[in-house]
């Protein structure tokens, strides 16, 4: 491991390498003959796998060309920012920047940056197949308009960790495709010139899509759609797997606007928006077929509350035109614990509400849960058999008579599944409701049931 130590202010050094140690005191002590002027230039020395450059706090360096980061091929290269008085403790605030209005700041291969700023005129964008970059403390910005953070190169994997990404024009936004995948962990996306955004990305997801996940970022900023014109076409649109957990959101974004087409595509969004009062019971899911969302207006009277905002809720699911028997929509019910190795607690019971008369090949459910005797096995029930079948008679579902608040003439429903048949262990099982009838509103209430 070598260490290769970086500022603008006073670096001369162009060869030679790193030092075999860490080193301490302030910059100047070093020498300027030991100091190089660029992250670029330490990287051109060798600073390459399992390798350090430490980069001092007073740090600006700007260059009009290309600023080409590219890290190790078999461990990472680490760029942290240090203080510039004392080269072993940690600081933020230098600054990469790239002020050519066509050339971009490209990071590739096995890089992690932690507290060093990188600012540029055109695009920021990760290059090399496989790559993996990480940023700590950071803050990325795009300084002109339409321009982009982009990932679209075969299997990239890019971690923004407590990061600062200013697009600062509305139109700016990352761009993810080609088996990629972008994770946003705590930090913002914010626009400081014209104070919104439209997108957090926008068309792309193609050559194999991507995956996005956002949990404890400030996404306030952002007031049209997270995911913006990605999904409505098969051609063009590959996999969309986005997870949004626990950020702020604005109070009038929408989560995408296009209807998915593709069984691999989804949107999740938990716990998140503009309000405390409804964060823990927010829910968001789309996916080919239809869409479920949290739902205040209905609910079963007899359900338990969230124990923060004391709210009752179902979740409304609405599909689309392309549910159907042969690829329903599908989602996940939240569980609860069940004694399933009892006989008064073996039996799952859920609730349904639905202005629409359905049957129980409109709305079917799968259960899976360790076995009683083989725990590393499986078990999974219907509660139906040969649910997709096309030759199947629909039967009737089961009336329900708990109450619904707000309820006037609507069907209650209720299915049970009986795992006596197949014994399991005590335990949280698993639950996945299927809805075969297109362009139907049905609730489903928030508290499973367990019943003998």
């Amino acid at each position: 491991m070598s260490f290769f130590y970086v500022s603008s202010v006073i670096g001369t050094r162009t060869t030679g390498g790193g030092y075999a140690t860490a080193q301490t005191g302030s910059f100047a002590a070093l020498g300027t003959a030991n100091v190089y002027a660029s992250i670029m230039l330490a990287i051109a020395d060798g600073a390459s796998d399992a390798d350090a450059a430490l980069v001092s706090d007073a740090h600006a360096h700007a260059t009009a060309a290309t600023n080409t980061l590219t890290g190790g091929t078999v461990t990472e290269l680490v760029i942290q920012c240090v203080d510039d008085l004392n080269c072993d403790i940690e600081s933020t605030g230098a600054i990469e920047y790239c002020s050519g209005t066509t050339a971009d700041i490209t990071f590739g291969k096995l890089l992690t940056s932690i507290g060093v700023d990188f600012h540029t005129a055109d695009l920021i964008s990760i290059v090399g197949s496989g790559s993996a970059v990480r940023f700590f403390d950071c803050t990325l910005k795009l300084l002109t308009a339409n321009n982009y953070f982009a990932m679209t190169i075969d299997g990239v994997f890019v971690e923004l960790n407590n990061c600062i990404v200013d697009f600062n024009y509305y139109n700016s936004k990352f761009l993810v495709a080609g088996g990629s995948e972008l994770r946003l962990n705590g930090g913002s996306v914010i626009a400081t010139t014209d104070t919104t955004l439209n997108y957090l990305t926008s068309t792309w997801f193609s050559n194999a899509g991507g995956v996005v996940s956002a949990s404890g970022c400030d996404m306030d900023a952002i007031t049209v759609a997270i995911i913006g014109n990605a999904g409505g076409s098969l051609m063009s649109d590959d996999m969309i797997d986005v997870t949004i957990d626990g950020c702020k959101l604005h109070s009038s974004v929408a989560f995408n606007n296009e209807t998915f087409q593709s069984k691999n595509q989804k949107i999740s969004v938990t716990r998140s928006g503009s309000s405390s009062a409804s964060a823990e019971y927010q829910c968001h899911y789309h996916s080919r077929g239809g869409v479920l969302d949290d739902s205040t207006a209905f609910y079963r009277t007899a359900s338990q509350p969230f124990p923060d905002s004391n709210q009752k809720i179902s979740y409304k699911c609405l599909t689309d035109t392309n549910a159907s028997r042969g690829i329903p929509f599908e989602f996940k019910l939240p569980s609860a614990f069940a004694e399933l190795s009892a006989a008064l607690t073996d039996t799952i019971r859920l609730y349904i509400m639905s202005s629409t008369s359905i049957d129980d090949g409109d709305v079917f459910v799968k259960l899976t849960y360790p076995d009683g005797t083989n725990k590393y096995l499986l078990n999974t029930i219907y509660s139906i058999s040969d649910p997709h079948s096309p030759l199947r008679t629909a039967g009737a579902l089961t009336t329900s008579t708990e109450p619904w608040t707000n309820r006037t003439t609507e069907n209650l429903y209720q299915i049970d599944l009986d795992t006596s048949v197949n014994p399991g262990i005590d335990c949280v099982p698993d639950i996945t409701v299927y809805v075969a009838i297109p362009s139907t509103a049905i609730y489903f209430c928030s508290t499973v049931d367990v019943v003998s």
